[in-house]
């Protein structure tokens, strides 16, 4: 083997150099991979989570349904509150025009007995 002068052997110090640049991006990707295995490790701790927040998920949307459905039965009963209302209404309004045309009944009534009285008493003074 033959030595030539004039090429310079590398210098240790600019392999260290070069190093220690691509060392920072070696542990970067290192500490990343350990952070992806702690994160598949902590899977279960996750999975914990993830169901708890899919629990309240629900347990909000069922109260949300008792709530829609109290209203729904609350509007069935206030329309039949209504109904029944105005069926008494109308029962009210029979009533009370039954009572007016027996008042007018009465009335006509004692009119009429003012007039026969009036023609009575005549018809009893012409035959006396």
């Amino acid at each position: 083997m033959e030595i030539q002068d004039n090429k310079k052997l590398p210098d240790a110090d600019s392999d260290i150099k070069k190093s220690s640049e691509i060392m920072p991006d070696v542990i970067n990707q290192y500490n990343k991979i350990l952070e992806r295995r702690k994160q598949r490790q902590d899977y279960p701790g996750n999975l914990f989570a993830n169901l708890i927040c899919i629990l309240m998920f629900l347990c909000v949307f069922y109260n949300i349904f008792l709530v829609e459905t109290q209203k729904y039965e609350l509007n069935i009963l206030k329309i039949q509150q209504e109904q029944s209302a105005i069926k008494e209404q109308a029962e009210l309004d029979r009533v009370k025009l039954q009572a007016a045309q027996k008042n007018k009944e009465s009335a006509d009534l004692v009119i009429f007995n003012d007039d026969y009285i009036s023609v009575r008493i005549d018809y009893y003074n012409k035959i006396k």
